[in-house]
């Protein structure tokens, strides 16, 4: 059962993700308008948080590959246009002593849809993140307050 809930939710997600805009250059990206302070995402053995309420938007990220949590800053992606409740992002993020790229995409999902959880949890976004020669993480999350 549990299987069918992994698989139900990632096809789920690539459905939600093919509609992500191919990349574009964007002279000038515009700060991003999140519905709320905090994204918290994830799917089963990992997690993220992104803190939006600064300037400077911050995140940690637990992960297999991975010993403790990882954190760092985000900014707008500049290759990607920005669009309503579309969130590209880029960082940094140390993998074993190595500066890699940390890729982070939201997205909500379709209206009358949800994300599920490996748990079955039903989320209003789709999240990848992925760093550069270590893997890609999918799950879904929720924008909240704190």
């Amino acid at each position: 059962m549990r299987v069918l809930v992994v698989a139900i939710a990632g096809l789920g997600l690539a459905s939600v993700l093919a509609s992500w805009p191919a990349p574009v250059r964007s002279a000038d990206p515009v700060a991003a308008s999140y519905p709320a302070a905090v994204f918290r995402g994830g799917n089963q053995g990992w997690g993220l948080i992104v803190d939006t309420s600064a300037k400077a938007v911050r995140y940690d990220l637990v992960v297999p590959q991975l010993a403790g949590v990882a954190y760092g800053g985000l900014i707008p992606d500049p290759k990607i246009k920005p669009q309503p409740d579309r969130y590209a992002l880029i960082g940094r993020i140390n993998v074993n002593g190595q500066l890699r790229e940390l890729v982070v995409r939201i997205n909500k999902v379709a209206s009358g849809k949800t994300c599920l959880d490996s748990a079955g949890k039903k989320h209003a976004y789709a999240v990848i993140a992925g760093a550069a020669q270590t893997a890609n993480w999918y799950g879904c999350g929720d924008f909240a307050a704190q």
